[in-house]
């Protein structure tokens, strides 16, 4: 079974990449990263970027996690790592993500974040893409 996007185990990689970023599971989830790229692009150049954007992204969310948990040093290394690797452009498309996800998990976000979500899906030519989830996120 397909889920709406029609890309069940793309879908499904990156479910389970989340899951072994959260469970601090580098070596998996890095494996598990590759194999969503080699899985999910279409092309080199779709390849690359596909690459690039989970490489932010898992940062994104190892440093997320780090700082949650308080464990400040190692945030503030992650986040090095993701601005010197990854320039602002990459940055906001991974936090509008993030944001995006939070919103689909809760069913809401505060009115703040939701413009910030909106202006950054519309900024990226993602508006059309992500109409959906974003249509289900309650603005507060």
């Amino acid at each position: 079974m397909f889920d709406e996007t029609g890309y069940e185990f793309e879908v499904g990689q990156a479910r389970q990449l989340g899951e072994a970023v959260r469970s601090g599971d580098d070596g998996r989830a890095e494996q598990l990263r590759q194999h969503l790229v080699a899985e999910g692009a279409t092309s080199d150049a779709d390849a690359a970027e596909l690459d690039a954007f989970t490489q932010a992204l898992t940062l994104f969310a190892q440093y997320t996690q780090a700082a949650g948990a308080g464990q400040a040093d190692r945030a503030a290394e992650l986040q090095e790592r993701l601005l010197a690797e990854h320039g602002p452009e990459r940055i906001r498309q991974v936090s509008a993500v993030a944001m995006l996800q939070a919103g689909a998990r809760q069913g809401w976000l505060p009115a703040d974040q939701h413009d910030q979500l909106r202006d950054g899906l519309d900024a990226a030519g993602l508006a059309d893409d992500y109409a959906v989830v974003f249509g289900g996120i309650e603005r507060r």
